[in-house]
């Protein structure tokens, strides 16, 4: 479900080759590399420009202020996406990532394809300045 043009909810989808995985193999999954694969194949489209992943809880209310605040940052520009993941509906990706708590935010940069995370709660100034970096501009 798309909302607001770059704000999407990822929906619970099973791969088959992550039900066969064991633990030694969970272990890889903590690199940048590999953390950008699960990611940008989490949310099914390529990710051409910084990419945004908050993992929320169904009772979380400060995932509910972040949302608000990356819906009010997309109105002022258009040169990110948003995805939103209901932890409880990806919980082994959760797992795998080492969510310890909501929100947890991964920004995924398309250029040198590096993942930065962050958790709790998030300034729209911060937000802002993040985005400029990544994309060259200056505020």
């Amino acid at each position: 479900n798309r909302v607001d043009g770059t704000f999407r909810t990822v929906e619970n989808t099973t791969r088959g080759d992550k039900a066969d995985r064991t633990e030694e193999d969970v272990s890889s999954v903590h690199s940048a590399t590999s953390e950008w694969q699960e990611l940008s194949h989490l949310v099914k489209e390529p990710v051409a420009e910084p990419a945004f992943i908050q993992f929320s809880g169904e009772y979380c209310a400060q995932c509910k202020r972040n949302q608000a605040l990356f819906k009010r940052l997309n109105q002022s520009r258009n040169d990110f996406r948003f995805y939103e993941v209901p932890v409880e509906e990806h919980s082994a990706l959760a797992g795998q990532l080492k969510i310890r708590r909501t929100p947890t935010i991964f920004l995924l940069d398309p250029v040198s394809e590096t993942v930065t995370r962050t958790e709790g709660a998030v300034a729209l100034r911060e937000l802002g300045q993040t985005l400029d970096s990544l994309i060259g501009r200056t505020s």
